[in-house]
């Protein structure tokens, strides 16, 4: 092989590696753009839900346990599985995670009652104590 021949070949070669290397980084970029528009679309979705709810319920649940639940749906829909049985599943993950967020919730409530309580038992017999000298010695006039 002659080496102009050579030249020309490796030549191609570079420019098909570099045209791949271009195409790979435009097409993981654009994969990336597309995950961040899907978020912010699912964002905002989760706090038309959150809003709903916080008009029409008395229960109110963390903003994350909407975006979750939009963010699932919105892959399922991408990725064209939405079905009714995977949205059965979707749904009852979702019950799940709601049903999880409020017994966490009763046991913070339950722990922090039994705080208060201990607390205010703690204070009514510190107030029951007679003082016996209101002054502190370092401030005893002499």
């Amino acid at each position: 092989m002659s080496d102009a021949a050579l030249t020309g070949l490796l030549t191609l070669l570079g420019a098909v590696v570099g045209g791949l290397s271009s195409f790979a980084a435009v097409w993981i970029q654009s994969r990336k753009q597309d995950r961040r528009e899907r978020l912010r679309h699912a964002a905002e979705l989760a706090l038309a839900d959150y809003n709903f709810r916080a008009k029409h319920t008395d229960t109110m649940l963390p903003m994350s346990v909407f975006l979750a639940y939009q963010v699932n749906l919105m892959d399922l829909i991408e990725r064209d599985k939405l079905t009714p049985e995977t949205f059965r599943a979707l749904s009852a993950d979702h019950d799940e995670l709601i049903d999880t967020v409020l017994a966490m919730v009763k046991e913070r409530d339950a722990k922090a009652k039994a705080k208060k309580t201990a607390t205010d038992r703690a204070y009514r017999i510190l107030t029951r104590l007679p003082l016996v000298n209101s002054t502190p010695a370092a401030f005893t006039v002499r």
